[in-house]
């Protein structure tokens, strides 16, 4: 069974995909300093034809070259192979007469998430994205209650601003066809877990809108989710900062403590007004798992709210795609993955094909190769084609331009792999 939360590789040893969920599920939330990548450049691998290498002067090689004869190196890896042009003929004639047909290539991504959602609404203005300037003050207002209720006595925090807060977001969600490309970056431990709970609430606001389609709900639920997702980890605010962000391995007393979060965040949202039983529900069972191995009370299946199977899903995608002290994010894709894979054990299945619907095979930002050998990123999910998405893709001479895969009668020959 591959592990639903790659959280607790560092406390607890090295990270693996195939630990036991019922470990993972108690070692779940760990706030250590985190920052998301996506500002930052990233690259894949790609493996070309000997051949063709010197097509491509810019990328790097992945491993060294080194002679089979006498083990002298040839060419260092991670050099950009644009320094060895003039020795190009030498070098693909080496490697092919030691039987070397293909080369493993790095190349910097076309474009980081940040490039692509100013791109789109550039190329393509009808895909309306989350409003930056909503999700801020939502930040802000997540920051300030958190503030208020840390290293203090105070029990209560002013509910009217996170309902108005919960409010926004869902009109938002409503009017956006997508939102992983709108979450937020987290720039220090501190501001980790209220943008965590921004991207949480979105998340589970996303989900709760395509549940609701799906299932032909009377009533709107998204602006609950949200809700339960903005308050989902609010009881950390009273646990020691140097427990949350404590690198190393937790203690089991630690460990324990931090789990008291989700009581201690029923505890606040309730004492502060909060009256909306599925709201509350939904924030004590976050931790819940569709197998009963979750807490604070061991529920199983259906037993476990409907908000907190939304919000367990969403918290779990958000941090694996988050990157902290002791490990790399994943992509979006390589998370969706960890939970389809967990559907029926960790997570309610029928959550589960609502977020694979919601985001595709592909979710946005995945690199792939098209089947006529372009490259490009995935930027949006076709409405009911979970193969065929959106992919922007950027020329030689740094135009980009949106691709229909549908339309244009292609299909995704291959992910590429991201470092």
């Amino acid at each position: 069974m591959q592990q639903c939360d790659m959280l607790a590789g560092k406390r607890r040893g090295a990270a693996s995909l195939r630990l036991p969920i019922r470990p993972v599920a108690r070692r779940q939330e760990r706030a250590f300093a985190e920052v998301r990548v996506v500002k930052e450049r990233s690259t894949y691998a790609k493996t070309v034809p000997v051949e063709e290498m010197f097509r491509y002067p810019e990328a790097v090689l992945v491993n060294d070259i080194v002679s089979p004869e006498d083990g002298i190196l040839i060419v260092s890896r991670g050099r950009p192979l644009k320094n060895f042009v003039r020795k190009a003929e030498v070098i693909t004639g080496a490697l092919r007469s030691w039987g070397v047909r293909e080369i493993k290539l790095e190349f910097e991504a076309q474009v980081t998430v940040e490039e692509m959602t100013t791109l789109l609404d550039h190329i393509d203005p009808s895909v309306r994205q989350i409003d930056r300037e909503v999700s801020g003050k939502v930040v802000d207002r997540l920051s300030g209650v958190h503030r208020a209720l840390s290293g203090s006595d105070a029990k209560t925090f002013p509910r009217e601003e996170i309902e108005d807060a919960g409010r926004m977001l869902s009109e938002e969600i409503h009017k956006s066809s997508q939102v992983l490309l709108s979450l937020g970056v987290a720039h220090d431990a501190d501001e980790y877990t209220y943008v965590h709970s921004l991207n949480v609430g979105l998340l589970a606001g996303y989900l709760a809108k395509c549940v609701q389609r799906s299932r032909g709900l009377a009533y709107d639920i998204t602006k609950t989710a949200v809700t339960t997702g903005l308050l989902h980890d609010i009881g950390k605010a009273k646990i020691p900062r140097e427990i949350l962000n404590k690198p190393g391995r937790l203690t089991d007393e630690e460990f324990d403590l931090v789990k008291t979060h989700a009581e201690l965040s029923f505890t606040l949202a309730k004492e502060s007004g909060v009256e909306d039983s599925l709201v509350l529900s939904g924030v004590l069972g976050h931790h819940e798992r569709w197998d009963g191995s979750g807490y604070p009370q061991g529920l199983k299946g259906e037993k476990i709210p409907l908000l907190a199977r939304l919000v367990g899903v969403a918290d779990v995608f958000d941090a694996l795609t988050t990157k902290r002290v002791y490990k790399e994010p994943v992509s979006a894709k390589k998370a969706l993955s960890i939970i389809l894979a967990n559907s029926g054990t960790g997570f309610d299945p029928g959550i589960c094909n609502v977020l694979l619907s919601g985001v595709g095979i592909y979710p946005p930002s995945t690199v792939v190769e098209l089947s006529d050998g372009t490259v490009g990123t995935v930027a949006l999910t076709g409405d009911g084609n979970l193969l065929q998405p959106k992919v922007l893709v950027k020329e030689s001479g740094g135009d980009c331009r949106i691709v229909d895969l549908q339309a244009a009668g292609l299909y995704i020959a291959r992910c590429l792999d991201l470092s």
